[in-house]
């Protein structure tokens, strides 16, 4: 499922470009709300207006441009550099692969794992495996578009998928909760993948500490999401942290508050936090009685 798109988006690109394009469009615009960019569709709606007066070809290349760049971005962010001119074929597929190798089964993780050990394996190598392995594009023809990757990604990615031990030392049901709440957002919020507990856990950081302890590494990075995505965000640290095992959620609003109490929309903020507590529980509940 796609982010909706703006209308004036919408309409060009249906306009303008292949229906294959369009949905490779649409993917990336969906990467970038799926990362957090905040406003990712406002420098389209800036370049749009000028379609009256540019000649087509160069504004679709313009169009083109501005995705590319935000595609690239959010790659050199998480450590990867591709060859000139990848095509977003290739820059969708690998960002969707660092989003979704966090939904890992047990005989992926193995093999993905028995090829992350492997030194004989460039660090390239190790991203195409893991990629391909999330995707319907080969680790043939993803490997060639791959010119460097900082190691400390595939670290990532190795402790993630590899230590769930070490993350259950702090406490062994929040790995678990962690876990179902990635399901509630695929099944309830398809178009949001990646949450700040995720980034907790890309970080090594364990789960089930107090909500206090993740609000340092945090806090520049609350600031930067949309008033949509907020409270969501807020959630999910509230989900790995060891309040949501005692079901102390209002102190943990009442906590956050100090940080958004200027806020224009700390009330909305507030009701759509307590309404994510009641959905995810009730989800939780159903999922216990089935």
């Amino acid at each position: 499922m796609f982010v909706e798109l703006d209308p004036i988006i919408s309409i060009y690109i249906k306009d303008k470009f292949t229906f294959e394009m369009q949905n490779e469009i649409r993917h990336s615009f969906t990467l970038f709300d799926s990362f957090g960019i905040e406003a990712y569709d406002h420098p389209f709606l800036g370049l749009l207006p000028l379609q009256m007066v540019q000649d087509p070809n160069e504004m679709n290349a313009n169009f083109m441009a501005l995705l590319n760049d935000q595609l690239d971005y959010i790659l050199t962010v998480h450590g990867i550099e591709l060859i000139d001119q990848t095509d977003i074929v290739y820059k969708n597929k690998i960002l969707q692969g660092l989003l979704d190798y966090t939904f890992a089964l047990p005989e992926f993780r193995e093999v993905i794992i028995n090829f992350l050990d492997d030194n004989s394996l460039t660090i390239e190598e190790k991203l195409a495996i893991t990629v391909s392995n999330f995707s319907d594009i080969s680790y043939e023809s993803l490997l060639p578009v791959i010119k460097s990757v900082d190691p400390s990604l595939i670290d990532k990615i190795y402790n993630l998928i590899n230590n769930e031990d070490e993350l259950l030392t702090s406490n062994p049901k929040s790995l678990l909760i962690y876990k179902k709440f990635k399901l509630f957002l695929k099944d309830l919020y398809p178009k949001i993948n990646f949450t700040l507990a995720d980034s907790i856990v890309l970080s090594s950081f364990p789960l089930g500490l107090h909500i206090s302890d993740y609000l340092p590494f945090c806090h520049n990075l609350l600031f930067k999401f949309e008033d949509s995505v907020l409270a969501l965000n807020m959630f999910s640290l509230y989900v790995i942290s060891e309040n949501f095992l005692k079901n102390d959620f209002i102190n943990v609003y009442n906590f956050f508050e100090t940080y958004y109490s200027n806020h224009e929309k700390h009330i909305d903020m507030r009701e759509t936090f307590l309404s994510l507590v009641n959905l995810f529980n009730s989800y939780l509940n159903g999922d216990n009685n089935e």
